[in-house]
């Protein structure tokens, strides 16, 4: 079990005053540890490392996005990922009405927006609104700041929100490296049963430890290994992700009809519970070095576990969507004009070698082409068929 952090030498020392943010939510964390009575569920340590008002990852932001930061998503990596994006909403937005949105979950820097906006434009494809929902006020600005100037150029309304809206839309939702940032819940199997990991708190930092075994957690896990058709050892140590269930069920409840395209780092059941992924999937990111503790510099460095994506699929045919599509992001990529974004540059030039390389980074398998998949949901028959351009990978969920 990980306890405090090992020697970090290699890895950048933060500013002072990064250091004091993380110093402060250190303190918070180990407050509310000992008013608990000695230890906290992992997943509410999680989500304070990432979420706390002000002292959280993504609440306070110390660093930004991007190549300089702590890791780098699709779209800030190029404007591909935009490029085939507008290309495959443009037809769901055709067939939605001229009254049709999109709405962007957590948009991080904004990037996506804004080249995503720029592609509709040039297909004469822009959305009613763009609407965004960003609980975070350091990232709402920062979006703000970017898309302010392109929102007036283009004539489209831009909004936020900081929850979902109260009554349902038509149209997108988009969710890029939404659902690996959701704090998961650790357990370890034992020879007596699963039991949730706690993290606890003393002279050398933070530690963990066993919680006590819920009967709901070995339920969960005996319809896990009756699915799979095998057995946990005692020491397998994995993630489960208690609110992606409620999260696409409350989507399902927001969307009259329209589609919901799911970006993230996953995989199928199968793979994710996967005897030899012993020690789950949980990574963290600081400076782009990627380790596995995520007791290093709280509230300084991306902490995030991989989506289960059967079990979302699963969610969502309770919730009443259907699984439109499920492919990897190269596959989607090259089903959706990447190779005209590439020939809008001519061959030899210094751009045209720009491009290639991006999009070696987008969809080489050891890269992000088959780490990071799309999972496509539909609610109402006017999405039919506007998802044929990729490779079908849904008989793998």
């Amino acid at each position: 079990m990980i306890t405090n952090p090992p020697d970090r030498g290699g890895f950048p020392e933060p500013p002072a005053a990064a250091l004091a943010i993380s110093d402060r939510l250190r303190a918070l964390i180990a407050d509310r540890i000992s008013t608990a009575g000695g230890s906290i569920p992992f997943q509410d340590y999680m989500n304070a490392v990432l979420n706390e008002p002000s002292l959280g990852y993504y609440a306070a932001n110390v660093q930004g996005f991007g190549p300089a930061a702590d890791f780098v998503t699709a779209p800030e990596l190029s404007d591909a990922f935009a490029h085939s994006l507008a290309h495959a909403l443009a037809p769901v937005l055709a067939a939605l009405g001229p009254r049709a949105g999109v709405l962007e979950l957590g948009a991080g820097s904004g990037v996506l927006a804004e080249s995503l906006l720029e592609s509709l434009a040039r297909r004469s494809a822009l959305p009613a609104h763009y609407t965004i929902l960003e609980p975070s006020p350091v990232l709402g600005a920062m979006q703000r700041e970017r898309l302010a100037p392109l929102a007036g150029q283009l004539g489209v309304d831009v909004r936020w929100l900081e929850r979902l809206p109260r009554h349902p839309i038509t149209g997108v939702i988009v969710a890029n490296e939404v659902v690996d940032a959701f704090p998961v819940e650790r357990f370890q199997v034992t020879t007596n049963g699963p039991r949730p990991v706690h993290v606890a708190f003393g002279e050398a930092g933070f530690e963990e430890r066993l919680g006590p075994r819920p009967r709901e957690l070995g339920n969960w896990l005996a319809a896990l290994e009756a699915r799979l058709g095998w057995e946990f050892p005692p020491g397998y140590t994995s993630e489960r992700n208690p609110l992606a269930d409620a999260w696409i069920a409350s989507l399902a409840d927001v969307l009259h009809v329209g589609a919901v395209f799911v970006f993230d780092y996953g995989y199928e059941e199968r793979e994710f519970y996967h005897p030899e992924r012993a020690e789950g999937t949980l990574l963290c990111h600081y400076r782009h070095r990627v380790h596995a503790d995520p007791y290093y510099l709280p509230g300084l460095q991306d902490v995030t576990a991989s989506v289960d994506f059967s079990a979302l699929a699963r969610s969502a045919g309770r919730a009443g969507l259907s699984v439109a599509a499920y492919t990897t992001q190269a596959w989607f990529l090259m089903g959706n004009d990447l190779e005209g974004w590439i020939a809008a540059e001519t061959p030899g030039t210094s751009a045209y070698v720009a491009r290639a390389h991006e999009v070696r980074m987008l969809t080489m398998p050891g890269e992000m082409g088959e780490r990071v998949k799309l999972l496509a949901l539909a609610k109402g028959s006017e999405c039919d068929g506007v998802f044929d351009q990729a490779r079908d990978l849904r008989s793998r969920l």
